[in-house]
């Protein structure tokens, strides 16, 4: 089964973006989810989990400590502030 990497953001034209050029770059290797906003991508994580698969990289495009500690059971997160 293949790895998921995850993005999350809010804003759905960079979401968007974001999750084409992970497809074009990794996407055969990768499965890429996206997830408009925590809530979400955390509904995600356990479904995905539950089936199986690794998440190894979730990409957060905003503050995120506290996610970042709220759910440390992720081997790695990305987060890139918003400016």
């Amino acid at each position: 089964m293949r790895a998921a990497i995850v993005c999350v953001d809010d804003e759905w034209f960079i979401l968007k973006s974001l999750g084409e050029q992970l497809k074009r770059n990794f996407g055969k290797k990768y499965d890429v989810e996206l997830a408009s906003g925590g809530e979400d991508a955390l509904s995600l994580c356990a479904e995905l989990t539950a089936q199986g698969k690794h998440i190894p990289l979730i990409i957060l495009i905003r503050e995120c400590e506290a996610w970042k500690e709220t759910h440390s059971s992720f081997n790695f997160i990305l987060c890139i502030p918003k400016h």
